[in-house]
């Protein structure tokens, strides 16, 4: 569980991401998924989500939400202090 969604600061919820060296950092599985979380954790700060929700679904599958993030981010600041 992300530490924005209210997961642990601990070794058994923290661990190295990696991604393919042949694309850009930016494209790398970790970056994308970082864009998931800052989405999910800015939905939940401004009440449009519940946090039970957001930990549900991307505890699930969090490319469920890859698209959407996409494009608010594209259009709002999406990071950690979103």
């Amino acid at each position: 569980m992300p530490l924005e969604l209210g997961g642990a600061d601990g070794m058994g919820n923290i661990w190295p991401e990696c991604g393919p060296a042949d694309v850009t950092l930016r494209e790398r599985y970790f970056k994308q998924k970082d864009l998931v979380e800052n989405y999910l954790a800015a939905k939940v700060r401004s009440g449009e989500m519940p946090i039970g929700k957001a930990q549900r679904g991307i505890a699930s599958d969090w490319v469920q939400y890859l698209t959407v993030a996409r494009a608010h981010c594209g259009q709002a600041r999406c990071d950690a202090t979103d």
